[in-house]
């Protein structure tokens, strides 16, 4: 009798495996896939990032260090910046070998994993059983067939991030035959010029572009050459993503032709010069590319256009909110008084917010109400946004909070909160008033209350980028990271994996005890009794803390005192009483368990309170998923947490070896 093989079941079929975990990302693919069985290790592996960062700045040995490690990477950041003339030669020759080491990386791919990528045809068949589906297409297996797929050592480079003061041409163009794997590519770049139509023949498999930079983008991507290479097949591109470049809009509307998948859309501050490549003139009309746009009928789930120089209505906004509705995500770059008017009237569902506009629009108000109530909200994008640290100040504990640069005064009574406390994303510039005068309030104080609050307030944050503003310090001040500035209180953060704190101000230390307590060997007998002497100093200030009275409890008691005095009058008074009433019950009450939390915002007290968890006799587990870090580098991808700490303290024995 004839026994029928046991049908396979899915989840061992590597091919929808594949397709499955596709839109997993590296943090649910890194908890609950790859442990499952060896068939999901070996088969996702290197799908998770595995990041390096190539800085051109770094030190000769740590360049080394970084290049061991690039045949393995699927991620690879790369940061140039002002490098001295006599380590011109040496960073020149790191960069061939890096090209070296992209061209092996990218040979092993192609002998071991997949011969090539060949685009699904039109009635949508694949012929043969040695070809491995992928996005927009299918790969064929290698010599080493699935077996080469799974046990193979060197990783695809699959996401290229570009940063600093680069030259295309010069740089990055001599990498694009090795980037045929790219699915995601980043360029921040400064003046210069850009070939669309090579870089997108090198990289077919390319679905996230973004070009941000005071650049010139060339290449007709509908002329004859770039048509014939791709064959009539469309692009796979499913974001791109243009700030501040210069490219003519009739290339732009060729461009959104040939990608049908495209989901999101953001030319923001772009400049549509009226030139072609073909020496015509052409007339800029914003209209009549989102006209263009409408007869594509793309799936567009983010739209966002705004043209350089060129004043664009409300209506201008309301005609891409057409197109493409507003959902759970809103991306603004300019007019941002309409978009905070527009959000505002739209049921709360947002999720995704990200306000790039920059410098003084005097919205901090209007944003700290909306992050009053938000509740859903995941992810806020506003490193310009100038918001105030007052805002956070809760208690009244800064001496000037009751006054504003926007001549626009926290109100007083019962304080609100962000409502937002599943926060997972924060890029936040911080500002402060005053700063002029020596009894204005000091960086350290403002940042006992910008630390507290965040890590009190959102205790779910992944990613967090502060921005500070020079206003955070007075002119008597050094404005510095150091223990009584409460930097330590965002080990609350116990899912943190992104930390960088930039903007204008010098975020240097004073001494080691300020630094040493992120490290895993700054726990000794020896560096606890140092930071325990200067906490020691604080028990004066701390106990002036304690007897000096906030001045939200006196006004307080100056509202109760007046309220006894009022008598019920007319109908209006008692219609806006009634308006008071409901405006009250509208606003959150804090929650007694964070009420309590919050109870020493500001106070050395809780920075007291801190250090004694991080060095408590059991230990204290905090940043257990920290993977970048940039406080004193200024770096926008950052380092290690050892190796940024590791270099502040190098420069602070140095400083103390020059003295």
């Amino acid at each position: 009798m004839m026994t029928l093989a046991p049908r396979p079941s899915p989840l061992n079929i590597p091919e929808l495996l594949h397709r499955i975990f596709y839109f997993f990302d590296d943090y649910e693919l890194t908890r609950h896939v790859l442990p499952v069985c060896r068939l999901w290790f070996l088969l996702h592996q290197h799908h998770i990032a595995r990041e390096i960062h190539f800085d051109e700045t770094l030190p000769t040995e740590e360049v080394e260090q970084v290049l061991l490690g690039l045949p393995w990477a699927t991620r690879l950041c790369w940061s140039g910046g002002m490098i001295k003339n006599a380590a011109r030669i040496q960073q020149r020759r790191y960069r061939r070998q890096m090209m070296s080491a992209l061209r092996e990386k990218f040979d092993d791919f192609m002998d071991n994993r997949f011969l090539r990528f060949r685009p699904v045809t039109g009635d949508g068949k694949i012929v043969g059983n040695r070809q491995y589906i992928g996005e927009g297409g299918f790969y064929t297996y290698g010599s080493g067939g699935l077996d080469g797929l799974v046990q193979g050592s060197k990783a695809p480079l699959r996401e290229l991030l570009v940063s600093g003061s680069m030259d295309y041409e010069g740089r990055v163009a001599p990498l694009l035959p090795f980037l045929s794997t790219l699915q995601r590519l980043e360029l921040r770049l400064g003046s210069g010029y850009l070939d669309l139509c090579g870089l997108l023949r090198a990289t077919p498999s390319l679905e996230a572009l973004d070009i941000r930079g005071n650049c010139t983008i060339n290449g007709d991507l509908g002329g004859a050459h770039f048509t014939k290479h791709r064959g009539g097949q469309p692009l796979l591109l499913r974001s791109i993503i243009f700030g501040k470049v210069r490219y003519p809009q009739a290339s732009v509307e060729t461009m959104l032709t040939m990608t049908p998948h495209l989901q999101e859309l953001k030319l923001f501050d772009v400049s549509m010069e009226n030139y072609s490549f073909y020496g015509a003139t052409v007339q800029i009309s914003p209209p009549q590319l989102l006209a263009h746009i409408r007869s594509l009928s793309l799936p567009l789930e983010r739209l966002y256009i705004s043209i350089r120089e060129e004043h664009m209505p409300p209506e201008f906004l309301s005609a891409q909110l057409d197109i493409c509705p507003l959902k759970d995500e809103f991306f603004s770059w300019d007019f941002p008084r309409e978009v905070m008017q527009i959000i505002q009237q739209t049921p709360n569902i947002i999720t995704t917010l990200e306000l790039t506009a920059p410098g003084k629009c005097g919205l901090e108000s209007t944003l700290h109400q909306y992050l009053c109530s938000s509740p859903h909200l995941l992810h806020l994008l506003a490193p310009k946004i100038e918001y105030l640290v007052n805002h956070m100040d809760i208690h009244r504990r800064l001496s000037d909070t009751n006054t504003s640069r926007f001549n626009d005064a926290p109100a007083s009574g019962q304080p609100r909160i962000w409502a937002c406390s599943n926060l997972a994303t924060l890029h936040l510039g911080i500002h402060s008033i005053g700063g002029e005068t020596p009894q204005d309030p000091s960086f350290k104080e403002q940042g006992r209350v910008l630390f507290g609050y965040i890590s009190r307030v959102t205790p779910r944050l992944r990613d967090l980028h502060l921005s500070l503003s020079r206003y955070l310090t007075t002119k008597v001040e050094q404005p510095r990271l150091c223990l009584d500035s409460g930097l330590c209180l965002l080990a609350r953060l116990t899912r943190l994996e992104t930390l960088r704190i930039g903007g204008e101000l010098s975020r240097q230390v004073a001494a080691p005890e300020d630094v040493e307590w992120m490290l895993q060997s700054g726990h000794s007998l020896e560096m606890r009794a140092r930071r325990w002497a200067v906490v020691a100093s604080w028990d004066a200030q701390i106990e002036e803390e304690a007897r000096k009275q906030d001045v939200l409890q006196q006004e307080r008691q100056q509202q109760d005192n007046v309220q006894q005095q009022q008598q019920n009058g007319d109908d209006q008074q008692q219609q806006q009483n009634g308006y008071h009433q409901q405006q009250q019950q509208q606003t959150p009450i804090i929650p007694i368990a964070l009420a309590e939390q919050l109870q020493d915002l500001g106070r050395l007290a809780d920075v007291k309170k801190m250090v004694e968890e991080i060095d408590s006799k059991s230990g204290f587990s905090y940043w257990p998923e920290l993977k970048r870090v940039s406080l004193f580098s200024d770096s926008e991808f950052g380092f290690s947490v050892e190796r940024e700490c590791q270099r502040e303290l190098a420069r602070l024995a140095r400083a103390e070896t020059n003295s």
